[in-house]
Parts: C-alpha cells; sequence; structure tokens
C-alpha cells in the first residue's frame, strides 16, 4: 500500500534508459543510485510506506507490458520526470508522459493538488528554460511545473552539464532534498478518497475487499435509475467515478479501457435511446461504453 491514499504507487520515476547505462568500473547506473538514495531519504523524512515505481529493465515492444506501464501510471500520485537530452529524444517517454496527464485529468483530484503540478521536472542535462516552457513542443506538460537542477552546469554558461554524481556527498544532498520536501508536501496534501481502504464503511471490518463497480453513462431516460442504483447499493461496493469526462473520442476511450480493467464489475443501462453523441466520435457514450472494442457488455 502506497503512502498517498487511493493509490498504488507515489512515484513514479520516468526515464531515459541511456541514462541509466552504468559507467566503465561501476556496477548500477546513475537512475538506480538515485531511486535508492530517494527512498531512502523519503524514509529519512517519515515516509516508511513510500511506493517508487521505476522500469529497470524495459521491455521494448511487448504491448502486454506497455498496457501495464499505462495502467500504472494511471494509479500513481506523483510523476518524477528525469529530465535529460536523452529523454527529450524518446519517442516512449513521450508516451508515459502523456498517459500521466491523460490519466490524472480524468480523475477527480486533477492534475494539480493546492495549485502545484503532480509532475516533477528534475534537470540532469541543462536544458534551456524555454525549450521545455515551449507549448509547441511534445514537452509542454511540463511547462506548468517547477524545474529541479541536477547537473553540474554552472547557470550562467551555456554548457551541457552532467547529472550530479552521488560521490559528491554535499552537491547530491542539496539537489535532492527540495525534490523530497516538495513531494512530501505535495503527497500530504491529496484529499483522503471516499473509498480510501484505510477507513472502510461503518459496518465492515478493517481489510474486508469492497468490489469496484463502473456504472457506465445512460441515455437521460435511464438517469433516475442509475442514481437510485447508486444509493442502493450504497457502502457495499465501491463506485468508479463517472466517465465522461474526458469527453473526446481518443482520451474517453483510454480512460474508459483504464477503469474496466480495474472495475470488479461494470453495470450498463441500455434502452432505445443512444444518448449523448461522442466529441470526434461516431458512437453515443453509453453505447460506447456498452461494447468497448466490439466487446459485449458485463450486464
Amino acid at each position: 500500500m502506497a503512502y498517498t491514499p487511493g493509490f498504488d504507487y507515489d512515484i513514479f520515476i520516468s526515464f531515459s534508459h541511456q541514462d541509466n547505462e552504468p559507467r566503465p568500473g561501476q556496477e548500477t547506473g546513475w537512475v538506480e543510485r538515485f531511486v535508492d538514495y530517494l527512498k531512502w531519504l523519503g524514509k529519512r523524512r517519515g515516509l516508511a510506506e513510500l511506493e517508487v515505481w521505476w522500469d529497470k529493465k524495459r521491455l521494448t515492444g511487448a504491448t502486454e507490458f506497455d498496457n501495464r506501464i499505462e495502467r500504472d501510471l494511471g494509479r500513481t500520485a506523483l510523476l518524477l520526470v528525469l529530465h535529460s537530452h536523452n529523454y527529450r529524444r524518446s519517442d516512449y517517454c513521450k508516451q508515459e508522459l502523456d498517459w500521466f496527464v491523460t490519466a490524472a485529468k480524468s480523475q477527480s483530484v486533477g492534475l494539480t493538488v493546492g495549485g502545484e503540478r503532480r509532475i516533477f521536472n528534475v534537470l540532469i542535462n541543462k536544458i534551456p528554460h524555454e525549450e521545455w516552457t515551449d507549448s509547441g513542443h511534445w514537452t509542454e506538460p511540463l511547462a506548468g511545473t517547477i524545474g529541479f537542477p541536477f547537473h553540474d552546469a554552472p547557470g550562467n554558461e551555456d554548457t551541457f552539464g552532467e547529472p550530479i554524481e552521488d560521490s559528491d556527498r554535499k552537491s547530491y544532498d542539496a539537489a535532492m532534498r527540495p525534490i523530497v520536501d516538495a513531494a512530501t508536501r505535495l503527497l500530504d496534501s491529496f484529499p483522503a478518497p471516499k473509498d480510501d481502504p484505510k477507513t472502510p464503511p461503518t459496518g465492515l471490518p478493517a481489510g474486508e475487499h469492497l468490489p469496484r463497480i463502473l456504472i457506465a453513462d445512460v441515455p437521460d431516460s435511464q438517469a433516475k435509475l442509475r442514481t437510485r442504483l447508486i444509493k442502493e447499493i450504497g457502502d457495499r461496493a465501491r463506485i468508479a467515478e463517472k466517465i465522461p469526462p474526458p469527453y473526446p473520442a481518443a482520451e474517453h476511450d483510454t480512460a474508459l479501457r483504464r477503469a474496466l480493467e480495474d472495475a470488479d464489475l461494470s453495470i450498463h443501462l441500455l434502452d432505445a435511446w443512444p444518448g449523448r453523441a461522442m466529441d470526434g466520435g461516431e458512437h453515443s457514450y453509453p453505447r460506447r461504453q456498452a461494447y468497448p472494442h466490439n466487446r459485449r457488455p458485463v450486464i
């Protein structure tokens, strides 16, 4: 269980695997040592339950693995980007960033908590500020973040900058501590979800598993029945967030697929009326949710 209620992971490390190649004579790469120190310092700050997700050995080209990455990003509180020149050249890193942003926007908490983005932009090379704040660039989601310098390039020199090594303990600590401080503050700001497993509903013993039910969107003719059904279920199950939002067809499909993977049961109330038409799609929301990717509904 993660430190942050309602999430499986507190921090997801998004990085280029080229930045984790060990130097000659070293057994571990820079990213691996970064993650180890992040966990250690987190425990020193009282985050004993901190769950950090990072992909030590990426399985490129594996669809099932990609689906797992996308799913786990949707279950993560914070995305920590190790922003380098290698990162900017990686299409897969861009995909991870897009998956997290899409998931965060579909969640009730949103992409920001207490006015702060849930994305940490850790600069392990010297990336000019105008490059990661340009809304036309693929790293546009980083534009609203605070950059955490973690390289050795002086501020007034036009140099590449290499990641600060943990052998330089003083500089390494000085770069790491603001990240841990900001992460601790932000994680503690997350609101407790209604279905927080730490606070089970009245009448249920602690630790009892509650089924998660997705009650799909309905046409207006079924709206009252849907509301009554939710009231009758009461505290005997966890009701998934309503979809839509998101409303655009492609983003809606991503959120729907993720919700169906998490659900123990999905309920679809259909009649002769199609419901609202999708934004940019040929289907209505109730019909699309009833037959996702040409699959029959559960109920």
